[in-house]
């Protein structure tokens, strides 16, 4: 851990253009760099944080059940032991989150359709008849970006909620159109 906290120091030196005799703490200051010891503490954790959230098909989920379980009196602790036990982390109590909710038969309860043109967009509103309708927006326009959505009943218009964000230095469309989809969400509840 020295020689590398060495070698950071030697970069820091080299990038600010300071003194060998300038302290470590002042180096890393000017260089932007986090002390050698905590970069490797943070390093550390979130190898932990990432150990404990693996799922259970993974390989090395039952070592990592294994090495949070048994208490670290043991004699011959591994790498995954002294991660555990230093940051105290157990699996049990953190949630792992599956990155996708469902499988690939799945299919939705609600239609989604997109047309073609604006005629045909259109055409097909005329067409629907569904008592509850919610339409959302998000845009940018004039170097301000803002979403709406209207919640319309039996055909009649019941509430509008509109929301301006800012400008388009600070926000996008995208943001726009999901705050649009939030605000649709709002009026349905």
């Amino acid at each position: 851990m020295t020689q590398l906290a060495r070698v950071q120091r030697r970069a820091a030196i080299h990038t600010t253009g300071a003194l060998c005799t300038t302290p470590t703490d002042l180096l890393d200051a000017h260089a932007d760099l986090i002390p050698f010891t905590l970069l490797v503490d943070k390093i550390c954790h979130a190898a932990a944080l990432r150990l404990a959230t693996l799922p259970r098909s993974h390989p090395l989920h039952q070592h990592v059940q294994g090495a949070a379980e048994v208490s670290f009196a043991k004699s011959s602790k591994s790498p995954i032991h002294h991660l555990m036990f230093t940051y105290d982390t157990h699996p049990t109590q953190v949630e792992t989150i599956r990155p996708v909710r469902q499988g690939p038969k799945w299919v939705p309860s609600f239609g989604i359709e997109i047309a073609q043109d604006k005629e045909a967009a259109l055409l097909a509103e005329k067409a629907n008849r569904d008592h509850i309708q919610v339409y959302s927006d998000g845009s940018a326009i004039d170097g301000g970006v803002g979403a709406a959505a209207t919640l319309y009943h039996h055909g009649v218009r019941i509430s509008t909620l509109r929301k301006y964000l800012g400008t388009v230095d600070a926000h996008t469309v995208y943001e726009a159109e999901v705050v649009g989809i939030g605000l649709g969400i709002e009026l349905i509840r």
